[in-house]
């Protein structure tokens, strides 16, 4: 929605025109408004045959009976309804009607008890919008109106009529530093359901000055201005939450000319100031469009004054015309000939009111915004502390898979079990590569270039930590697990030949990368190599501790229960020839099955033990598979040299 929008409105013919036998020069389709030039009078030249403005909307209200007739209902539809919607939004808003006395400004905003206007159904769809979400959502509500007239550029309280100044001049207009102009001591009323506003609008109209004129019987004298001031009060995310709108909503005194109302004497002093404050507001839309045009501040505009001063009306309104408002302006004419210059007038006025720019803004409670921006602002250093603290987020290829790398504080944040030294390695330079890319002297750490089999398998194996620039610490250890690993060997006719029958070095290992406990200020990195362990295979089940977090699903399944056997249960072992990715498999076919209850069982896990594949209930054979029979031969030359201690 535009922060400025302009709508104008057209009556019927009134009494005096038809008796004047005045024809309709206004003309509109669509948002376009023509005017026509009259046939010209003797002494004036006819110029051009009319002339076209485009507006935001333009209302035909001529002819009851035609089917573009704009009624009170409609045009409350297209401006009224955004007037709340900007109202529970925390926006400020401001509807005026603008015209020749006599256009159908009163009617517009006012109307009467059959055909009710703009106030009166702002108003009753205020109450309405606060029933419904008072139903719905934990909020409260809390309205306030005002009402006062400017007569003769002196402010008068319409509710109060008693309040005025020591002075007799009327109520004092004063501008706050933050929240702009006001009016001292104007009483606010609070109301609580829609009959008391409308109690307040009728004893307000009733204090209104009127009088009748050439032009207007019923002639307001004054300009009035119905403010509601709306606050929207809740909890969110168990932070207070507080908005204050204001509503105003102006009804003008119409511009006259002195000839054609025939007034004289109080009559003449009152138009008089109406004009006056009316030409005021030209001047200063007129101001506000000429800043607004052509978007960049020149020096030009700088130097552009805008004459709020200059009347009261302008000064109360400063807010609303150019400033925290959505603003609309319903322009009202008369379609007669009689009033040409006048209508060419109001929408010429209107047309510029187009080019106005308004800076809308939420208003809230200004210590819960305070609230709202220090909270912010603690969410916000919060995230900078962690972003900190942690890895960039980062994709990582690994043994046909995609592996995300993402930092934490505390614990590891990648577990990962590879099956081959080559596959950690690559894993660890993967790594390497990303958190401290063109430092060289991870390439010489025995985690990339050393034998991790044979590391594993050492007992002693110490590899030193390394500190890089980048604040990482590189560290490897290996958890020895032979303990629970059982080993079948078996002796073949050649009793000093000892094979190994039944396990594949698996290098299952777990990478991550975590932020140090040390006193230091600055917290350092780790990448940390554990957990690297051998694992029984038997058929394609794959047994070993369970691993604390795993990112990728092994290729085989999970720790399983097994049952420990001695030499004497090796019937024989079949090893077969390399397939062609240099894979060594060995077939362990073993005697006796001893149950659960066997004493020499032992139950790793919770699952159900693996089954063999061979069918008969007295045999169990055992697949191995080596990864490549270098490995193959690295663990069985190990084991021939504990067997000889």
């Amino acid at each position: 929605m535009a922060s400025v929008r302009v709508a104008v409105r057209v009556r019927p013919l009134n009494t005096r025109e038809k008796q004047l036998s005045s024809k309709v020069i206004i003309h509109m389709m669509g948002n376009t408004t023509s005017i026509h030039k009259p046939s010209p009078v003797r002494g004036d030249e006819l110029k051009d045959g009319g002339k076209t403005f485009s507006y935001d909307f333009s209302y035909d209200s001529t002819d009851r009976g035609s089917p573009t007739f704009a009624s009170q209902e409609r045009i409350f539809h297209d401006l009224g309804s955004d007037v709340l919607k900007a109202a529970f939004d925390g926006l400020n808003a401001c509807v005026f009607a603008y015209g020749q006395t006599g256009s159908g400004k009163s009617h517009t905003m006012m109307g009467h008890t059959d055909d009710k206007g703009l106030i009166p159904r702002i108003c009753e769809g205020l109450f309405c919008e606060i029933s419904h979400r008072s139903r719905n959502d934990a909020v409260s509500f809390c309205t306030e109106v005002s009402y006062l007239e400017i007569y003769n550029e002196r402010v008068q309280d319409l509710l109060n009529k008693g309040t005025a100044s020591t002075d007799g001049g009327g109520l004092r207009v004063r501008e706050h530093p933050r929240d702009g102009t006001y009016v001292e001591n104007l009483s606010k009323h609070s109301v609580h359901k829609h009959s008391d506003m409308e109690d307040l609008i009728i004893l307000g109209n009733a204090n209104r000055t009127t009088a009748s004129t050439g032009m207007n019987s019923s002639s307001s004298r004054s300009h009035a201005i119905f403010t509601i001031r709306f606050t929207q009060a809740w909890f969110d995310a168990e932070l207070p939450h507080e908005t204050l709108s204001k509503i105003h909503l102006v009804d003008l005194a119409g511009s006259e000319r002195a000839d054609a109302t025939r007034t004289t004497g109080g009559r003449l002093k009152e138009g008089a100031n109406i004009n006056k404050s009316l030409v005021t507001l030209g001047s200063v839309i007129s101001a506000l469009a000429d800043l607004s045009v052509g978007g960049q501040l020149t020096k030009k505009k700088k130097q552009i004054f805008i004459p709020y001063r200059d009347s009261v009306l302008t000064w109360l309104l400063k807010d609303s015309l150019g400033g925290n408002s959505i603003t609309t302006m319903i322009a009202t004419i008369s379609p007669a000939d009689v009033n040409y210059n006048e209508t060419l007038s109001t929408l010429r006025y209107a047309s510029r009111a187009k080019n106005i720019m308004n800076s809308p803004t939420v208003n809230e409670d200004g210590s819960v915004k305070v609230i709202r921006e220090l909270q912010a602002e603690v969410t916000r250093l919060r995230r900078l502390l962690e972003e900190a603290n942690q890895l960039k987020e980062v994709q990582i290829s690994l043994g046909g898979h995609s592996l995300r790398l993402m930092g934490t504080t505390e614990e590891s944040i990648l577990g990962v079990y590879t099956y081959s030294q080559e596959l950690t390695k690559e894993l660890c330079w993967a790594i390497l590569g990303i958190m401290c890319p063109g430092d060289n002297r991870a390439t010489e750490h025995p985690l990339l270039h050393g034998d991790l089999m044979k590391m594993s398998l050492e007992w002693q194996t110490c590899i030193p930590d390394l500190l890089l620039d980048a604040g990482l610490r590189v560290c490897c250890q290996f958890q020895k697990s032979l303990a629970d690993l059982v080993y079948l060997l078996h002796s073949n006719m050649d009793q000093e030949i000892v094979t190994l029958g039944e396990v594949q070095l698996l290098l299952y290992t777990s990478v991550g990368v975590c932020v140090s406990s040390s006193t230091r200020s600055e917290a350092q990195a780790q990448l940390l190599l554990t957990e690297t362990h051998l694992g029984l295979v038997q058929e394609d089940a794959v047994f070993h501790p369970a691993p604390r977090s795993v990112t990728i699903e092994p290729r085989r399944p999970q720790f399983h229960d097994f049952t420990l056997r001695r030499r004497s249960d090796v019937r024989c072992l079949l090893v077969h020839d390399e397939d062609r990715r240099g894979a060594v498999r060995l077939d362990v076919i073993l005697a006796n099955v001893r149950g659960r209850g066997h004493p020499e069982s032992v139950t790793k896990g919770a699952t159900p033990p693996a089954h063999a594949s061979n069918s008969s209930p007295h045999a169990e054979v055992w697949k191995l598979t080596f990864s490549c029979s270098s490995e193959a031969a690295c663990l069985i030359n190990h084991f021939k040299c504990l067997i000889k201690d």
